[in-house]
């Protein structure tokens, strides 16, 4: 008996991790993200999204976070069904475009005024689990669209935090403070990122001593006020390859690296918050 009710169990697990939903054409492409690209083309992409709302068999919504493991089944009027990996899928020119196959990269493409069913089905594909690395692009793609407005700044020189003096500005969607830890002498510009009043991204910057067009670059990723994720790397511009081989040679300070500006820049961001607010 115990045997059966495990296999039971197991089967449940399996039947609801399988669930398939529904959502109405139109429906779905007002969810998608718009996006004006360079072209002035008009594009609705689902990538972006953070959340999708779908419909149970009784027409009960819910709402499903965006995630490699949708995966996403068309109809057409002639019958003809086409599969696509959800976080893949994009309209443009009326047409509906994705990826039919991450490992080879094969692309469907079904015009959007043929389709009379949209099915997805989350959970299927087990090996894309919504990886850290997936929500770090979708991360940096929000950053990408801020706008560089910083207003006016403001000078505290006797910080909350000991032994760290303050110059600050923020907007809407970031916060940008100057930090001279008095005791090294050393001065690192963080920038807060936010999006709907949630902490994303902090990114550090630290010159050189020897040289002020290298920098010592942190970026770290933060989800429920917490860091994920980090890339930090030596270079002279924040775009290109990492020169982290180089350090020690450029003289950084050792106190002040990522390990400890995990910690301080999570604290400057929450006496920032109290300042701010």
């Amino acid at each position: 008996m115990k045997v059966k009710a495990i296999l039971f169990a197991l089967l449940l697990t399996v039947l609801n991790s399988c669930k398939t939903y529904t959502i109405p054409p139109e429906n779905f492409k007002k969810q998608l993200s718009k996006v004006e690209n360079q072209h002035q083309k008009t594009i609705y992409q689902a990538y972006d999204l953070d959340n999708l709302v779908v419909y149970d068999s009784k027409g009960n919504a819910t709402t499903l976070p965006n995630s490699p493991t949708i995966e996403m089944q068309v109809t057409q009027k002639n019958g003809k069904k086409n599969a696509f990996f959800f976080d893949t899928v994009f309209i443009e020119n009326d047409t509906l475009k994705g990826e039919k196959s991450r490992i080879l990269g094969l692309m469907n493409h079904v015009p959007f005024d043929q389709i009379t069913k949209i099915e997805v089905q989350e959970g299927v594909k087990t090996h894309y689990q919504r990886s850290a690395e997936f929500k770090v692009l979708k991360i940096d793609e929000k950053v990408d669209r801020m706008k560089e407005d910083l207003g006016e700044f403001t000078e505290k020189p006797n910080f909350p935090i000991d032994s760290i003096a303050i110059s600050y500005s923020h907007s809407e969607n970031r916060h940008y403070a100057v930090a001279n830890f008095k005791q090294s002498k050393t001065e690192i510009t963080f920038i807060f990122y936010k999006n709907n009043n949630n902490l994303i991204r902090i990114l550090t910057r630290e010159k050189s001593p020897i040289d002020e067009e290298v920098s010592y670059i942190n970026s770290f990723y933060v989800e429920n006020n917490k860091i994920f994720y980090e890339k930090n790397f030596v270079t002279t511009n924040e775009t290109k390859g990492s020169i982290k081989k180089d350090y020690e040679f450029y003289r950084f300070n050792k106190a002040l690296e990522a390990r400890v500006l995990k910690g301080v820049s999570l604290e400057i961001y929450k006496e920032l918050e109290k300042m701010i607010n």
